[in-house]
């Protein structure tokens, strides 16, 4: 196998990914929607800069600026005994050492002394962030840094200072992979489990660490460990997560029995074995959930596929845990990702333009969901050739209703179809199986139509048994939902209503008659 080919793929599926992101950016400016706009570019930048974000997060006080002294080698991050990180601060490669402060209300990031570090990122030094820091960036020629890694030391959550936990939570959405330090005095506190499931909305890839091992015997240690296992395979479902206990104290004295050494051998395979991988799922994942809040669209967004992970292979954990359908969602993302790229490739490309026009184009609802990719321009080079091409057809033949597609010859439709089937096919070999059964009892379920053909795929009798009552019992609790809700309205108790309750009109409608996002063209701006 030639060595380039993993470089060359990572290359290639980056540069699909900025293609969706600039459709997306396109399509965000046209609406005037300047927050969307923005966040394509930044993740633009992201990708351009292959900036990976390895954040250090946990409760206040677990170590963490220590655990970062203790991995680059060096004395650089401020600790002590009382909250002391008071904003984001990020180490990355440079040559000459150096510090760059990015205050609000500034335009340009300020260029300081390393020695001033304390004056900016300390709760002694900037209390309460009062000096309005955004980031703290610290360049330092460490090797561990190479290849764009940001290393960012966060604040510690649950601590009096309700900013520090503030700026901590804003940050989750920037992490692409996350070391989360706890300590053996109170492991996995319930403070510290909550914050986790919510690193867990962001951040797949976790490395987990038991700080402090200095503070109690080796059997202690021992029993700490098998105590932080057992809560994270109970409420967290990490059935094979690995712990790393350690003791930064002793690692930053050069001790060789202080755990670093495994944590950094684990994090060097990482950073060369997965990290490309990671930074393109997180991201693609990013554009994913840009593209459903731009189509207006409620609940969980649909597990990225295509591009950042090569070829579709579903992730039935991560769909399942959508509010509406399943298959609807990964149909909703096929056509996502044929969309996205086609309408780019019939604005560059006039090979992809003359098969587009010998095709007479989509049906309608497809037609109109693909124009919403693409710009006025584009639109305009895209389909110039496919107008030519009807006109020159107007005058050669009187079938003018064959010029139009329907949903049998559009070759989305059939794309449609095509996924669907399989989709559905794998789907229920899923439930012929005990854990199967129960991941998807957990689950929202199929809409009906979908329900109708898992079953059939299925050709199983216990297998249609269960998926029949699994639906009735989630129509009976959304039907519960909805009267909830409308009576706590009229009783002017709206306080009172859950977050079931607010959607499930939304729930029972999508799985009455599917997605609405594959029924509906998406909203546009522009109107005839």
């Amino acid at each position: 196998m030639n060595e380039d080919a993993p470089l060359k793929d990572y290359h290639r599926r980056k540069l699909e990914l900025a293609g969706r992101l600039r459709a997306l950016r396109e399509v965000a400016k046209q609406a005037k929607d300047e927050a969307r706009e923005k966040q394509c570019m930044e993740w633009m930048a992201k990708l351009a800069e292959d900036r990976f974000t390895l954040a250090v997060l946990g409760q206040f006080k677990r170590g963490k600026s220590s655990l970062m002294n203790a991995i680059i080698g060096r004395q650089l991050l401020p600790t002590g005994v009382l909250p002391v990180t008071s904003t984001i601060t990020a180490l990355k490669f440079g040559p000459q050492e150096r510090l760059v402060v990015e205050r609000e209300g500034l335009l340009w990031p300020e260029e300081l002394p390393l020695s001033r570090l304390e004056e900016y990122v300390t709760e002694n030094g900037n209390p309460g962030n009062q000096k309005r820091v955004k980031t703290a960036t610290v360049e330092v020629p460490v090797p561990f840094l190479r290849r764009g890694l940001w290393f960012v030391d966060t604040p510690g959550v649950g601590s009096a200072i309700v900013a520090n936990t503030a700026t901590t939570y804003a940050f989750l959405p920037q992490c692409d992979a996350v070391l989360f330090v706890t300590s053996v005095d109170t492991p996995l506190t319930s403070m510290e489990m909550e914050f986790l499931r919510e690193i867990r909305q962001h951040v797949r890839k976790i490395f987990f660490i038991l700080n402090k091992t200095d503070l109690l015997p080796a059997s202690q240690v021992a029993e700490v460990l098998a105590f932080a296992a057992r809560t994270l395979r109970e409420q967290m479902d990490a059935d094979s997560q690995r712990i790393f206990p350690l003791s930064c104290q002793r690692a930053l004295a050069g001790d060789p029995n202080s755990g670093l050494l495994a944590l950094q051998e684990e994090l060097a395979r990482f950073l060369s074995e997965e990290k490309n991988e990671t930074f393109l799922n997180v991201i693609a994942q990013r554009v994913a959930q840009l593209a459903e809040s731009g189509g207006g669209t409620h609940g969980a967004c649909a597990e990225p596929q295509s591009i950042a992970s090569g070829p579709a292979r579903p992730q039935r954990s991560a769909t399942l845990q959508t509010r509406g359908c399943p298959v609807c969602d990964h149909l909703y993302q096929a056509v996502f990702d044929f969309l996205a790229q086609w309408q780019y490739a019939i604005a560059t490309d006039e090979k992809a333009q003359t098969e587009f026009a010998t095709e007479l184009g989509f049906c309608p609802l497809h037609t109109w969901q693909m124009n919403m990719w693409s710009s006025p321009v584009g639109a305009s080079v895209g389909y110039g050739k496919l107008a030519l091409r009807v006109a020159q057809l107007l005058k050669e033949t009187p079938d003018v209703i064959g010029l139009v597609h329907d949903t049998k010859t559009c070759r989305v439709c059939r794309l449609m179809r095509d996924a669907e089937k399989r989709y559905a096919a794998e789907f229920a070999g899923t439930l012929a199986t005990d854990a199967g059964r129960e991941t998807y009892t957990r689950s929202q379920g199929a809409c009906l139509r979908h329900l109708a053909l898992l079953i059939a795929a299925s050709n199983n009798h216990d297998v249609a048994n269960f998926l029949r009552a699994q639906a009735a019992r989630r129509f009976e609790e959304i039907g519960e939902d909805m009267q909830s809700f409308a009576m706590k309205t009229d009783a002017l108790r709206r306080y009172l209503r859950n977050d079931d309750e607010r959607d499930a009109y939304l729930r029972a409608i999508t799985h009455l008659v599917g997605d609405r996002r594959l029924c509906v063209p998406w909203p546009a701006d522009v109107e005839l």
